[in-house]
Parts: structure tokens; sequence; C-alpha cells
């Protein structure tokens, strides 16, 4: 059995800070993140998208327009989300990435990476 679906949770860590927003209740979902998108919080995005993915959601929207920091963890959860929502024939959409996403993204874009809509 999945986790309950989150919806407008607000997540908050000691080491970083995330805000995080999910609006399952439209189509498709919308999942928007503002702070950092790091190794303290890629848990906790990653199970977010899961739950999101699990609950037959169809496509996810991504929004990261708030993200100021992001790390190779951070890209690897966008990734495996990519992946995840592929294998149940579903997609990832990432919209409206901020500047410092969009750099690291056109710096390590691969095939698995969702390119932003």
């Amino acid at each position: 059995m999945g986790a309950e679906p989150f919806t407008n949770e607000r997540v908050w860590d000691v080491d970083a800070v995330l805000e995080l927003w999910v609006h399952d209740e439209v189509d498709p979902a919308r999942l928007v993140l503002v702070g950092r998108l790091d190794a303290a919080t890629a848990a906790h995005v990653t199970q977010v998208v899961a739950s999101l993915l699990s609950h037959g959601t169809g496509r996810v929207d991504v929004d990261l327009e708030g993200i100021d920091v992001v790390d190779p963890q951070g890209l690897g959860v966008l990734s495996a989300a990519a992946r995840e929502a592929a294998r149940r024939g579903t997609s990832v959409h990432l919209v409206r990435p901020s500047a410092v996403v969009e750099r690291c993204l056109r710096a390590t874009t691969t095939a698995a990476m969702p390119v932003p809509a």
C-alpha cells in the first residue's frame, strides 16, 4: 500500500529549508518547491513524488522557480522521478526552473533528465 497523498505540505529541516506545496486536486498535479533541493531534502521530495505517482496522478509538473540551491542529489531526484513516471506510463515536467536550476540542468543534462517545459 502506498503512502497517503500529501496536500499543501510545508517541510522545514534543521540544516536546509524547503517549502513544498502539492496541488493534487488539479490535472496535471503540481509540486511547487521553494528553497533548497539538495541532499538534506532529496529523500522527502522523492517520497512526495512517489506518492503522487502511486496514486495514479498522471503527469506531475514540478515547479522549480523558487529553488535557490540545488546539488547533484537534488538533480538525481528529478532524474529518478522522470524514470519512475516513464515506467508508469506518465511523465514529470519541470516548469519555471530558476536560474540556478537552469545552469545545473545545462551542465548535467542526460537522457534521463526531464526537460523544462
